[in-house]
């Protein structure tokens, strides 16, 4: 159905962009630093058809060895466009992201990071 290609690359991170055949439906940029992979953009033209799930399935395919020892990390945004900034929130979790100002629920995230880098060996 999709597919997600690793557009650009640096040091510094990169940039993933999910195809519909010829079709761009969604990206994600991140930065890679010594502590974590932080999430700065993660957008999909087509909602809840598992577009953002596959971006952030694709940083764990290929950084799963690096995320055993670093955490993924997002901001949401006050007022995000579209869902709400629960609903974001409770996405990031649910796939393990941390999400920064949210400290209570780093356990949670991280339990949820633990289990997904298994599935991704």
């Amino acid at each position: 159905m999709y597919t997600v290609k690793l557009e650009m690359k640096s040091i510094f991170g990169g940039r993933y962009i999910a195809y519909d055949e010829d079709e761009a439906v969604g990206f994600l940029e991140f930065h890679d630093n010594d502590e974590c992979i932080k999430i700065h953009k993660l957008y999909a033209k087509r909602k809840r058809e598992g577009i953002a799930t596959m971006l952030i399935g694709q940083i764990y395919e290929d950084k799963h060895k690096e995320l055993e020892t670093k955490y993924l990390l997002a901001t949401v945004a006050p007022e995000p466009i579209g869902p709400s900034r629960e609903e974001c929130t409770e996405f990031f979790i649910k796939k393990g992201v941390r999400v920064s100002g949210l400290f209570a629920r780093y356990v949670e995230a991280d339990t949820n990071r633990r289990e997904l880098i298994e599935r991704y060996k």
